[in-house]
């Protein structure tokens, strides 16, 4: 049976909304989860924010970097680690093997994608349920976003696709509209309509609507477990990273947001006690 955080998830409401507010950080609204959860289901909640420490791998020793959070590592365990770079997960550990030897996958591409190329081969060997299906559903989603906007600014395809997973041969090489992806990909035909249109905002509230449909869906009914925090911390980067640029959709999905968990919490007020 899966662990219920009641506690939490009815907390969820008021702590996003002081997030909002900016008066809690997303890592503090992190660290708050830390307190609450089992350790695996809190490690898996980190390793959402593996693309952090991507960056922070590729980025360290450039002048004036400044460690990015939220991370699966923190900065002390990212800096001890360097000690003996195989502490690292797998993909981390040869990415530094292969920057130690001069060795590139694939230099046609930028570090950090042959990085990420990097990432989803060993994948499967740090991640399962959820979060292995979330960053499956994130490469495709980003491997077409990438081929639209290559398209849609008249630029080549094949040197910016991530060569992984099963449709990337496709996307570099099919010169249909939808890739021939339109009984394969759901979202598909949304996506190459709304790219026509060329406004930047429209095309990135586009692809929010698809990346939200997919986690209420995963999401399903299950309203008190794991699967609850680790949907909801995913939108809440969405809102943050919405208000930085659009407050004005920010604030709209920062509301929708606390509506739908406000919504979704029914139970007795014994859980909301401590």
């Amino acid at each position: 049976m899966k662990q219920q955080y009641y506690y939490l998830v009815s907390s969820l409401p008021k702590l996003i909304l002081d997030i909002g507010k900016k008066s809690i950080s997303m890592v503090d609204f992190i660290n708050f989860c830390s307190e609450e959860m089992k350790d695996k289901d809190f490690n898996d909640l980190k390793k959402l924010f593996l693309f952090s420490d991507i960056k922070n791998a590729i980025n360290f020793k450039n002048e004036g970097f400044s460690y990015i959070t939220p991370s699966y590592y923190t900065e002390e365990e990212f800096k001890e680690n360097l000690k003996d770079t195989d502490t690292f997960l797998p993909f981390l550990s040869e990415y530094f093997y292969n920057k130690k030897n001069e060795k590139r996958l694939y230099p046609e591409l930028m570090e950090i994608d042959e990085m990420v190329f990097l990432f989803y081969t060993y994948l499967n060997e740090f991640s399962d349920g959820f979060v292995n299906d979330y960053f499956l559903f994130e490469f495709d989603l980003q491997n077409i976003t990438t081929a639209l906007s290559l398209r849609m600014n008249d630029l080549p395809i094949s040197n910016k696709i991530i060569p992984y997973g099963e449709y990337f041969e496709q996307i570099k090489k099919n010169n249909s509209s939808d890739f021939g992806l339109f009984n394969t990909i759901d979202y598909i035909e949304n996506l190459v309509d709304v790219y026509k249109s060329k406004d930047l905002i429209k095309i990135e509230k586009a692809i929010e609507n698809i990346r939200w449909k997919w986690l209420d869906e995963k999401m399903g009914y299950d309203y008190f477990s794991s699967l609850v925090i680790f949907v909801y911390t995913i939108k809440l980067s969405s809102v943050e990273r919405w208000l930085s640029m659009d407050e004005k959709k920010g604030e709209e999905m920062l509301n929708n947001l606390i509506n739908e968990i406000s919504a979704n919490i029914k139970f007795s007020e014994e859980f909301t006690r401590r």
